[in-house]
């Protein structure tokens, strides 16, 4: 293994550091959790992938966005790009860094869809049904951002406060970072709580990419072992826990709202309008 690490070093294909943390995970962990370690891994990188193929499939294939919230999509991208700093600025492992990284990407491709939705600032809609939809999704994304804002806001702001205060500065960008991190890993399901509420408002989740969200539900239970192994901040490790609650949530929503094949909901519009043309 050390001959192995060391030769991928020298050809420039490892970092010192990425070599090091190889180099620990084989000499201070069990054997027998080491290979359960590598299968996990897999897994991981699998579940990973899938999840972010999907999830371009799905937004590249919408046209409106009826029961989607942008807010949240705009929260996220904002989030991944703190964690993907953060992550850098504290010498994560590299395969986490590809990962958070591809999250970014992905994020910035589903921004770009969202504001194709839009034509100064009026959604883009295919007939008055749709339209009036697409103006309810709109009307429940502000409602619960602004709640979103007035509950967490002030407690924000004191988390802010509590790190000034407590902490010794001595580089303001790392300080930053990781308050903003800090504010992300610990308040990081609030991104999702506009979604939710207009789930709740819509009684629906039929807009929602359930394939995506099985992939990262399975990445979830994954990475509850793989933050115990690979190297990463210790906030992030506790995220990992933390989306697990995440995605409870949802599938609770998809069961008490099932999804009615006899409904003509968002997503089968565009199919009844091109029935009716031909």
């Amino acid at each position: 293994v050390y001959a192995t690490v060391t030769a991928y070093e020298r050809s420039g294909l490892l970092e010192k550091g990425d070599v090091e943390e190889t180099k620990r995970v084989y000499y201070e962990t069990n054997k027998g959790l080491l290979c359960i370690t590598a299968v996990v891994t897999v897994l991981h990188s699998l579940f990973e992938v899938m999840a972010y193929t999907n999830e371009i499939e799905f937004w590249r294939g919408k046209d409106h966005y009826v029961g989607v919230s942008t807010k949240s999509v705009i929260l996220e991208l904002v989030g991944q790009i703190i964690i993907f700093l953060y992550l850098k600025n504290s010498d994560a492992s590299l395969l986490i860094l590809i990962f958070s990284f591809i999250g970014v990407v992905v994020n910035l491709y589903k921004i770009s869809k969202v504001f194709d939705f839009f034509s100064f600032g009026k959604q883009k809609g295919r007939n008055e049904a749709n339209q009036d939809e697409m103006t309810k999704t709109k009307e429940y994304d502000n409602i619960a951002l602004f709640w979103v804002g007035v509950i967490c806001g002030p407690i924000f702001v004191l988390y802010t406060l509590y790190m000034i205060l407590t902490n010794e500065i001595n580089d303001i960008y790392s300080f930053v970072i990781s308050i903003l991190a800090g504010l992300v890993y610990t308040f990081g399901f609030v991104q999702m709580m506009p979604q939710l509420f207009i789930n709740y408002k819509m009684k629906s989740v039929a807009n929602m990419p359930w394939k995506v969200f099985l992939y990262k539900f399975l990445n979830t239970i994954v990475d509850d072992l793989f933050s115990f192994v690979v190297k990463m901040p210790t906030l992030h490790r506790i995220s990992c826990f933390r989306d697990d609650l995440i995605f409870v949530a949802y599938l609770y929503q998809r069961k008490i709202y099932p999804v009615d094949d006899m409904r003509m909901d968002a997503l089968r519009w565009e199919d009844a309008d091109k029935t009716k043309i031909d």
